[in-house]
């Protein structure tokens, strides 16, 4: 009626560990559980559930890992999973469904997660960026984007909330950076589009002169803001009407 099967090996060294195996859960179509399941959900029947592990500690001292994980569900893989960070940290992970597949990658200079019906790419995040960090100073700089599928759950939803929510492509340009953590210099920027719609704006520093810059973009207006250590401006340009209100503020900063 019901069978399960672990067959590993281990090995334990002075500054290492290892266990591998093959664990395998048989179900018959008359036992109580997968009658259980049948009645629940097609989708979580089966006859056979197998998964193949790879588990190490190559090098306990230095804290390197390699892990392998496959899980089958009688014919399908529903389960894959590698992590390792021997030669440089990373991380996929793919997990199937009866109709989707979602599929992670991690890097020390990517994370990337999708979400696919069949080939048709659903949901897709892709954040790629660099990190440098010497003694003083911080930088963190890249690029991450957004897509939805015009059929995607979100997509839908958000059409139906307003069809001014609703994008395809939403990417953000970003330049984090602490210039001199010292004297406490940084300088900031990000840019953000929907669809071809440049919708943010914003850069501040104070490497030179303190300065602040902010462009907001809406259907039919933008609103700007621009700080300075003698002066402020804020600007409601109305795209519709043509129209600018326009308030000009003068500020005495003495240090």
């Amino acid at each position: 009626m019901i069978k399960y099967l672990n067959q590993l090996t281990m090995e334990v060294g002075t500054n290492s560990y290892l266990v591998k195996g093959t664990a395998n859960l048989s179900l018959n179509e008359n036992f109580f559980i997968y009658k259980v399941l049948s009645y629940v959900s097609t989708n979580l029947c089966f006859k056979e559930i197998t998964n193949d592990y790879h588990l190490e500690v190559v090098d306990m001292t230095a804290r390197k890992v390699n892990i392998l994980v496959h899980t089958t569900k009688d014919t399908i893989e529903i389960c894959m999973l590698r992590s390792s960070n021997m030669k440089r940290p990373n991380c996929h992970y793919n997990l199937n469904f009866a109709s989707k597949k979602f599929i992670a990658k991690i890097t020390p200079t990517m994370i990337s997660f999708e979400l696919l019906e069949g080939e048709v790419s659903l949901i897709k995040y892709l954040n790629q960026f660099t990190m440098e960090a010497p003694t003083n100073s911080y930088l963190l700089k890249g690029t991450a984007n957004l897509a939805l599928n015009e059929n995607s759950f979100i997509y839908k939803v958000m059409s139906f909330v307003s069809s001014s929510l609703c994008f395809k492509d939403f990417t953000t340009n970003y330049h984090l950076e602490v210039v001199d953590m010292a004297a406490r210099k940084v300088n900031v920027q990000v840019h953000v589009t929907k669809d071809t719609l440049e919708i943010l704006n914003v850069e501040i520093t104070n490497v030179h002169a303190k300065t602040f810059a902010l462009i907001v973009n809406f259907s039919s207006m933008k609103f700007l803001v621009k700080i300075a250590p003698t002066m402020a401006t804020y600007e409601l340009v109305m795209a519709s009407l043509s129209l600018n209100s326009k308030i000009i503020v003068v500020i005495l900063i003495y240090e």
